[in-house]
């Protein structure tokens, strides 16, 4: 009778040898989830507080633009020349920077419709070539 129970008690000792081994790989799963949890974590919080900062940044230039205004208005100076006074990046009058826009657009639109007015001549001529065609053809 002891025969069978050195077995039986063998045989369970292997299966539970191999269930320590799973629950020794589950739980390094778990760890190494738990890791990569924290590490999102962390960088979506980086990002909130990034994105945070650039709503407080972009509020205080608001902010500092009003009170120029509020300034200038106390001072008895209008808006427009102030905005007249104002400097771009570029060094340049915001007067100047639209007048240069403005060249672009004026450009833009006039290469635009050079280009409607040569395909509509090559339709106009295409089509003449096409009657011309015909008139041979049918005469």
């Amino acid at each position: 009778m002891s025969e069978g129970f050195s077995g039986l008690k063998s045989v369970v000792e292997a299966k539970l040898g191999d269930m320590d081994v799973r629950m020794s790989k589950f739980e390094k799963n778990q760890r190494q989830l738990r890791r990569r949890a924290k590490k999102i974590e962390e960088k979506l919080t980086s990002i909130e507080s990034n994105k945070n900062e650039e709503r407080n940044y972009e509020i205080m230039v608001e902010l500092k633009g009003r009170k120029t205004v509020r300034r200038l208005r106390k001072t008895r100076k209008t808006v427009s020349l102030a905005r007249k006074r104002m400097w771009s990046r570029v060094g340049k009058t915001i007067r100047m920077v639209r007048k240069k826009t403005m060249r672009r657009v004026k450009k833009r639109k006039t290469k635009n419709l050079k280009k409607t007015k040569k395909t509509v001549t090559l339709l106009r001529k295409a089509k003449n070539t096409w009657r011309n065609q015909m008139k041979k053809i049918f005469c």
